[in-house]
């Protein structure tokens, strides 16, 4: 295997617990399991921390970008007037945000929105945490300080689509 001559990967002996069953009588009848389990010695692939290139490819891996802007921009196209896009969490490996994507335009289709942004969430692999808000109402929100609206600007996040000069 190739994975285990760059020094990847390495074989590790370990033990399995495995459930017991009752015998029974004819074939065709299902066997039970019984309360008790027995320890197996099985063979198996362990990543081998010491390996020279694991950090940069986990960097590779988790640090890359799930979706690139136009892609998100493209798919939203649908949704409306679209005025704002900020995207945070998830699409810039801040798991501390409070929220994924925010979105502010004028004729807001919500069954649209939830349809692009489900598809957007098989996309990247994770639930994305959104809201939307007309025209309006964020700015208004914007106006008083609202601490949500404050939350998501305040900290780390990526405006995509600004129409509103933000």
């Amino acid at each position: 295997m190739m994975l285990n001559k760059v020094g990847f990967i390495d074989k590790k002996s370990f033990f399995k617990e495995i459930a017991l069953k009752t015998k029974n009588s004819t074939r065709r009848s299902k066997a039970k399991v019984t309360g008790k389990s027995k320890k197996k010695r099985v063979s198996g692939w362990q990543i081998n921390s010491n390996f020279l290139l694991l950090r940069p490819l986990y960097s590779l891996i988790i640090n890359t970008e799930p979706l690139e802007k136009k892609e998100i921009t493209d798919k939203l196209k649908k949704c409306g007037n679209i005025k704002l896009v900020v995207i945070s969490g998830v699409f810039i490996q801040n798991p501390d945000s409070r929220i994924d994507m925010l979105i502010v335009g004028d004729r807001l289709k919500k069954g649209v929105i939830e349809s692009t942004l489900s598809v957007l969430e098989s996309e990247v692999g994770k639930d994305i945490s959104y809201a939307f808000f007309e025209t309006p109402e964020f700015k208004y929100r914007l106006s008083v300080y609202d601490k949500f609206v404050r939350d998501i600007l305040d900290y780390p996040h990526m405006k995509i689509i600004d129409k509103i000069g933000l």
